[in-house]
């Protein structure tokens, strides 16, 4: 069913040779902060905002306002949106705040949702939205969560209940209703653009105009080609002409799911959540473990729902995931001061 990803894989585990040697650990946390809106100075006035919040209102969260530590969280998928842990030693929130007007309405959204995510699929608790008075910044407020990423490759079992999830979410008329009221109809192929041609074409735009000394220009070319053909598919197989309404996470890898101390696991930020295409999510859930499992070990077929159509694109899905990982991230590099 799977095409050979040997050259994609083969360019990924070069990037990551030639990227770590040349950043390490600390220069990647500086090339993806400078490849945002947020420097340094924004991060440490909002990190000041958020204190005088929680120190204003204390009281009302069960804080000690004098005890009190804010501490800045990396999220490694990106920098849209940040992260606050607020504790006093004793009690604990976790913040996630936003300035940007689309992921604003995002927020709201799983707000507006949260009852129905808590109990059908694992998401956190909201607490309450909370809006910064000296700042541009508002978002959602949680109980802080102890726990860790989940492992795919060695949680089997975990990634089995996951895909379980993601299937009940697919199907749900509920949440369907909700997300689409009010929004235009889109295909499958319209999904698939806008979540990786698109994208494609603004990175490569990036790398070409300050391609890396490590990248040759057949290599270039090579990730053009491989974006013509992915958009090709997407525009002309008819597996792809299918409407796109099926409700998705939008960005449910291991990261966004956190396993309890006690075993219990949650699904975090569902801010992308929208109508969408399922082979996304699927690519998202099976694409690491067919890129980097040893063939023995790789989900299976069955791992998928019985739709043909779906696996058709579940295939073209799972190349672009991987051509995602080389694009991004040569990107982001260009976009710092390593390049």
């Amino acid at each position: 069913m799977y095409a050979d990803m040997s050259c994609l894989r083969l360019a990924l585990y070069a990037l990551h040779l030639t990227c770590g040697r040349k950043t390490g650990f600390q220069g990647i946390f500086l090339l993806m902060l400078q490849s945002s809106h947020m420097t340094d100075s924004t991060l440490m006035e909002l990190t000041k905002s958020v204190m005088r919040h929680f120190q204003a209102k204390a009281a009302g969260y069960g804080l000690n306002a004098r005890g009190l530590t804010v501490r800045y969280l990396l999220n490694w998928g990106g920098f849209v949106n940040a992260s606050f842990h607020i504790s006093d030693g004793q009690t604990a929130f976790h913040l996630k705040l936003t300035d940007d007007e689309d992921s604003r309405l995002r927020l709201e959204r799983w707000l507006a949702l949260r009852e129905l995510l808590t109990e059908r699929y694992r998401a956190p608790r909201v607490r309450e939205w909370v809006e910064l008075e000296d700042s541009k910044f508002g978002g959602l407020l949680f109980e802080h969560l102890a726990g860790r990423p989940a492992d795919f490759r060695a949680e089997p079992a975990l990634h089995a209940q996951v895909l379980a999830l993601a299937a009940r979410l697919h199907a749900d008329p509920d949440l369907a209703a909700e997300l689409g009221e009010g929004q235009p109809p889109i295909t499958c192929s319209d999904s698939f653009i806008e979540t990786y041609i698109d994208r494609f074409d603004e990175d490569l735009l990036v790398i070409a105009r300050d391609l890396p000394p490590f990248v040759a220009l057949p290599t270039l070319d090579w990730m053009q080609g491989e974006t013509r053909q992915l958009e090709a598919q997407a525009r002309e197989l008819d597996a792809f002409q299918q409407p796109a309404r099926s409700p998705i996470h939008g960005d449910l890898w291991e990261q966004n799911v956190l396993v309890g101390e006690d075993g219990a696991w949650f699904v975090l930020d569902w801010d992308d959540l929208d109508l969408g295409d399922p082979a996304l999510e699927y690519g998202i859930l099976l694409g690491p473990l067919l890129a980097h499992l040893p063939p023995e070990q790789r989900p299976t077929p069955a791992a998928l729902p019985a739709d043909p159509a779906l696996h058709e694109r579940f295939a073209v899905y799972l190349r672009a995931y991987l051509l995602d990982e080389v694009i991004d991230s040569l990107a982001d590099y260009v976009e710092s001061d390593f390049a």
